[in-house]
């Protein structure tokens, strides 16, 4: 019914992500840093626009050695099924960053996000002292919700293992922030655009118009031409006049 629709639209238009806190350092009683966060830059995809074939190729011709054009498509189609704004290059070298960024208004679709690693002072006589990070387990779960006030698993993916790193997780791991997204409204195929194209046809329309937008929140490039396939009436087709709607219409 129309509250259930208007539901789905609301929770598929307004998404977010949490962003993961920079962890805090570990320094010596003598100023030295033992254990910090250090930032790294990585391509994923943007939820806001989805890569077109265009991007897609630019992208590869950048990074030739680390992605190939069916890798690309496929982690572009995980992130819009899954809305996760999945990486297709990982840990950017000062270099790559500078190309990808220089290249970024060809690279619609795509974007720089920011995440953090872990980078430890290499003297092996501390190392079992400062511990180490790992990923989540069910032990470590159970371990910390017993010492730690409104602790919530889910929010988190590495924890601290051993030593220093673990003993004082609660002040060392920092606080979550949020990264909203405006999704594409429709939600997979609800409502089924065929069918309801075919159903108005049926019910006497003389036409159907549809505008999709650069963004494709609602109708998508890829509506047009699975529409033109199955409408047997009028089909006009409005946008905004850029290169992949002027290659669309032709």
């Amino acid at each position: 019914n129309g509250d259930e629709l208007k539901e789905l639209r609301e929770k598929n238009i307004n998404t977010f992500e949490y962003v993961y806190p920079k962890r805090g350092r570990i320094i010596s009683k003598d100023g030295f840093v033992l254990a910090e966060d250090r930032k790294i830059f990585s391509i994923a995809v943007n939820l806001n626009v989805k890569p077109n074939e265009q991007a897609i190729e630019k992208l590869i011709s950048i990074f030739p050695n680390k992605i190939e054009n069916q890798y690309v498509k496929d982690i572009v189609e995980k992130s819009i099924k899954t809305g996760n704004q999945e990486v297709v290059v990982s840990k950017l070298n000062q270099q790559e960053l500078s190309k990808f960024l220089v290249r970024s208004n060809e690279l619609e679709g795509f974007s720089v996000i920011e995440n953090y690693e872990r980078i430890y002072d290499p003297h092996p006589s501390i190392f079992h002292v400062l511990g180490h990070m790992g990923y989540l387990s069910e032990r470590d779960k159970t371990y910390f919700k017993s010492r730690i006030d409104q602790y919530t698993p889910s929010l988190w993916r590495r924890v601290g293992k051993s030593g220093v790193e673990r003993i004082y997780e609660e002040q060392l791991r920092g606080k979550h922030g949020k990264r909203f997204f405006l999704r594409n409204a429709r939600g997979q195929n609800t409502p089924d655009l065929i069918k309801v194209a075919k159903d108005i046809e049926r019910f006497g329309a003389n036409g159907i118009t549809v505008h999709p937008r650069p963004d494709e929140r609602h109708i998508r490039y890829s509506d047009v031409e699975d529409l033109s396939s199955v409408l047997t009436k009028e089909f006009n087709v409005e946008g905004y006049p850029n290169k992949l709607f002027a290659d669309l219409v032709k």
